[in-house]
């Protein structure tokens, strides 16, 4: 089984190396590395979904706010999500 995720060391912050064979997979990855760490052991059993609209000029920047999104609604909703659906199109990500 190929691992979707690690936990990388860092000095005060959390660094998640998120693995896959497209950078849709690598983003819905990183969802789960972020819930996992949050939560270890979370179920997404729940029915709540949100959608989630960012873009940016490279997958880098893409990436970097679709992180600042899912931690804003963990802070501000105290929404965690386990798993995500991804659609990557012209430097836009729909979740």
């Amino acid at each position: 089984m190929i691992k979707k995720f690690e936990f990388l060391s860092h000095t005060s912050d959390l660094k998640i190396r998120s693995k896959g064979k497209s950078k849709k997979e690598i983003l819905e990855n990183l969802v789960l590395g972020i819930s996992e760490y949050i939560s270890p052991g979370f179920n997404a059993a729940g029915k709540v979904e949100k959608k989630i609209l960012v873009s940016g000029e490279d997958f880098k920047e893409i990436a970097y706010r679709f992180v600042e999104e899912i931690l804003f609604l963990l802070e501000t909703e105290g929404f965690l999500s386990g798993k995500a659906s991804v659609n990557l199109k012209d430097n836009e990500i729909k979740v």
